[in-house]
């Protein structure tokens, strides 16, 4: 069988480029991971490809078009594979002409790719990145999973991370860095440092660091001059700032608070990584230590990486059963683009749906399905859906009347 490139892709041309495709593109997902270290210079065709990641994980229970797909929609944006036809096809016909290589950079980043496998899998807090770092769900440059790992990083090393300045420092829409926040905070990554009274350690930012008129904090006189004469401009301040200070936390927190009422301050919550943020940082952190290794020869690897490279180079059974099974099945639980139930399971959960469509009397259309198995079930994509209705023996479609985009399914009825 031959084959000719039709995309070869160009390299990086930078370690920061090379570092923001594979956090937008493979490192999101394990199953991406696993996906890109089955590839190598021979071109495979959507069979070969499912065949090769069905061995190397040990089940077949994930659909056949998904490694193919993590090539079309996500390694070829970020030149990880080389993309060819068939030119002799032989006894194949016409049939799945296109084949995917990995190319250049495919091969290069291989060992970060069996990294990430084995990190995640011996993480402690981590079980998937894909639920910190999102789904890549855009064509352009800016994705979900790179300004989620900006949004950590800049919480990591900012003392007092605001938006405004999270947003300034990372080159980031304002309006989005409140959502990231949101979605890092439900992924257990961040959380809040929460407020406490009296004698708590909450935070307070200073609005007027020099106030020509201001209360005494009860028979603390002195207390509260010592701490305004102290309070700079756009600082944040808490009671451990002052314990130099005489007077008794409790007595601290209290002329904070009164200050606050005053309006000199405001209560500030910060920010703060969790366990779970410090492990996706030093994983995020080792990821781009290697991509400025590939530009620069003066710069070793990552020891971690290398080692994880080894073990996968020299018994890959061994490695693909410690961590590339186990990786795959934890991110498997939670993506909405990997078949998470049978077949026939599949196809008994839509034929369910049609029934409590049809005695609502609503149109059960391939959208509205898609919205019942999501809130009945679990999160899955309306190609998902689409595919089970096909595939069902006893369900029939057609294009609906009001609206030619939409079909329309029903459940046929046995004929005795």
């Amino acid at each position: 069988m031959e084959w000719t490139a039709v995309e070869n892709p160009e390299y990086p041309d930078t370690s920061l480029d090379a570092y923001s495709g594979l956090v937008n593109g493979v490192l999101n997902l394990e199953t991406k991971s696993v996906t890109g270290l089955a590839l190598n210079d021979e071109p495979l065709r959507s069979q070969d490809l499912y065949d090769r990641v069905r061995k190397m994980i040990g089940t077949d229970d994930f659909g056949e078009s998904t490694p193919r797909d993590y090539c079309r929609n996500s390694f070829e944006d970020i030149g990880l594979v080389t993309k060819a036809v068939i030119t002799d096809t032989g006894s194949l016909g016409t049939k799945n002409p296109v084949a995917y290589s990995a190319s250049d950079f495919g091969k290069d980043v291989q060992p970060v790719l069996s990294y990430h496998l084995k990190y995640v899998t011996e993480s402690e807090n981590i079980e998937s990145m894909r639920h910190i770092l999102g789904s890549t769900s855009s064509g352009t440059d800016n994705r979900s999973p790179l300004n989620r790992s900006k949004v950590l990083y800049q919480i990591g090393v900012d003392d007092f991370p605001r938006v405004t300045s999270i947003a300034e420092e990372q080159d980031l829409d304002p309006a989005h860095v409140p959502q990231i926040v949101s979605r890092l905070e439900e992924s257990s990554a961040i959380k809040w440092r929460k407020s406490y009274y009296p004698g708590g350690t909450n935070d307070y930012r200073v609005l007027e660091p020099d106030p020509e008129d201001y209360s005494h904090t009860g028979t603390v006189h002195t207390l509260t001059d010592q701490i305004v004469d102290l309070l700079e401009e756009d600082s944040v301040v808490n009671v451990d700032i002052f314990e130099q200070l005489d007077g008794h936390r409790t007595d601290v927190s209290r002329v904070l608070a009164d200050l606050a009422r005053q309006d000199v301050l405001e209560p500030f919550q910060r920010l703060e990584l969790t366990e779970t943020g410090k492990e996706a940082i030093e994983f995020l952190d080792t990821t781009a230590r290697y991509t400025e290794s590939l530009y620069d020869k003066n710069r070793d690897p990552p020891q971690e990486v290398r080692k994880a490279w080894e073990l996968y180079s020299s018994n890959t059974s061994k490695f693909n059963s410690l961590y590339t099974s186990s990786a795959w099945r934890a991110c498997w639980k939670q993506s909405s683009f990997v078949d998470k139930v049978s077949k026939n399971d599949g196809i008994r959960r839509v034929e369910e749906i049609l029934q409590e469509l049809s005695e609502q009397g609503k149109a059960p259309t391939t959208s509205t399905i898609h919205k019942y198995y999501n809130e009945k079930f679990d999160d899955r994509t309306r190609h998902h859906i689409a595919k089970r209705l096909r595939e069902a023996e006893s369900i029939e479609g057609e294009k609906w009347e009001k609206n030619r985009r939409e079909k329309i399914w029903w459940v046929e009825e046995n004929e005795e």
